[in-house]
């Protein structure tokens, strides 16, 4: 799933819109981790934070939430389009090699010999693996996340290492 890094927040979903006459939003979401929207856990919008009162109607990749204070519909509509956010330090830790796309966007990408090749602007996932998309000087340049091809990623500097076979830069 998507997600990027805004700060020190992480987005986790999207609300869509209000639900009803009493507060509850429909909102997308944007986690794996189950879980996630569970009554009295907290997200953060606009940097405010808020208390899911309840949690329920989940759908493949919607919820209906309530958020503690939110008790009319005209309320909630404050809420739509609005990104659902979670403190960075409340991630969940991957296993060493897998990163979050939140981490790799905008991520600088760099030759095996130190040529930069642009930053990654979007990751496109597949069913055998995801794939990098690079922008610069006006061309895209496709990078599958295989081993094969991302040499080295280190996620505090924001740079990544690749190797390129014929091709793939042109």
């Amino acid at each position: 799933m998507e997600s990027r890094l805004t700060d020190r927040f992480v987005v986790v979903g999207r609300v869509l819109a209000p639900h009803g006459l009493k507060g509850d939003l429909r909102a997308e979401i944007h986690s794996d981790t189950p879980g996630r929207f569970t009554d009295g856990s907290m997200v953060f919008i606009d940097g405010e934070q808020f208390v899911i009162e309840r949690s329920f109607g989940y759908k493949h990749t919607t919820i209906l939430l309530h958020f503690v204070g939110i008790e009319t519909k005209s309320q909630a509509d404050n809420f739509r389009g609005k990104m659902l956010e979670i403190l960075e330090e409340e991630v969940s830790p991957l296993p060493d090699g897998h990163y979050y796309h939140y981490q790799m966007l905008g991520m600088s990408v760099y030759t095996d010999e130190g040529t930069f090749l642009g930053s990654i602007d979007e990751i496109l996932s597949t069913r055998a693996n995801d794939v990098y998309v690079l922008k610069t000087n006006g061309k895209q340049i496709l990078i599958p996340a295989l081993k094969k091809f991302v040499k080295h990623v280190d996620v505090r500097s924001r740079e990544m290492r690749v190797c390129l076979i014929n091709g793939m830069a042109e």
